[in-house]
C-alpha cells in the first residue's frame, strides 16, 4: 500500500514538474514575441516620422518658401509641432551639390537629409 501511495506521489509531482516547466517555457515566448512585436512598431512609428519629416520638407520648399537650414518636427517645441509624432525629427535642407552628382544641373535642387533619434527600451 504504501509503495503505491509513493508511486502515485512520484507520478504526480513529476507531473507537476513537466507542466509548470511547460507554463514557464510558454510565459517566456509570449513575453520574448511581446517585446519584438513592440519593437517592430516602434521602428515603425519612427520610419513613418523620417517619411513625415521629408514630406513637410518638401511641403515647406514648396509652399513656405523654405531655404537652407535645419528645421525639426517632433511632438511639441519644435519648429513643426505634431503630437502624433512620437520622436524628434531633425530636418537638414541644403544646396544641392556641385556638377557631377546625381541632380546636377537641375535648378534650385535642395538635399534633404532627415535624421530620427530612435531609441528603443525594453
Amino acid at each position: 500500500m504504501r509503495t503505491r501511495k509513493a508511486a502515485a506521489l512520484t507520478v504526480v509531482i513529476a507531473m507537476l514538474i513537466t507542466v509548470l516547466t511547460l507554463a514557464f517555457i510558454v510565459a517566456n515566448l509570449v513575453s520574448n514575441q511581446s517585446r519584438i512585436t513592440s519593437h517592430r512598431i516602434e521602428r515603425a512609428r519612427a520610419y513613418y516620422a523620417g517619411i513625415a519629416g521629408i514630406n513637410l520638407a518638401i511641403d515647406g520648399l514648396r509652399y513656405l518658401n523654405w531655404g537652407t537650414g535645419n528645421r525639426t518636427l517632433c511632438a511639441s517645441g519644435c519648429t513643426a509641432n505634431d503630437s502624433d509624432i512620437p520622436y524628434r525629427v531633425d530636418i537638414n535642407i541644403a544646396d544641392a551639390p556641385a556638377i557631377g552628382t546625381p541632380v546636377s544641373g537641375v535648378p534650385n535642387a535642395k538635399v534633404i537629409t532627415v535624421d530620427i533619434n530612435y531609441q528603443f527600451q525594453l
